[in-house]
């Protein structure tokens, strides 16, 4: 992340607190995919890496939406976060289809946060 994202995030975040409870956050998709016009610069976060942080034993059509929508709004710059509870769902959680695919994703990008 460079000036440039590190603004959009705080920007982001502004805008994220000012709509929920004094200590909360609410961050929607349509802030990055179609931000309203006075946040059109937020439009994909750029100079920003997005997370990806699955539910924990989500059924695959969840990820599969996921996974395709950061995908969509972040291409190069969309990543996975995974918590593994060493419960019995974690070689499922690991091997979900549409995280296989953003990992390839990753694989094949050229701008890999290291």
């Amino acid at each position: 992340m460079n000036k440039n994202g590190y603004g959009n995030l705080c920007e982001l975040i502004t805008a994220a607190r000012t709509r929920a409870k004094k200590g909360e956050y609410l961050v929607r998709p349509r802030d990055i995919a179609a931000p309203p016009p006075a946040l059109a610069a937020l439009r994909g976060m750029p100079d920003c890496q997005l997370v990806l942080l699955p539910r924990y034993g989500a059924p695959a059509a969840e990820l599969e939406k996921q996974a395709a929508w950061l995908l969509q709004d972040a291409p190069g710059r969309a990543r996975i976060a995974m918590t593994l509870h060493f419960r019995s769902k974690d070689e499922a959680h690991k091997s979900c289809e549409p995280l296989s695919v953003l990992r390839w994703h990753r694989r094949g990008s050229r701008n890999l946060a290291r």
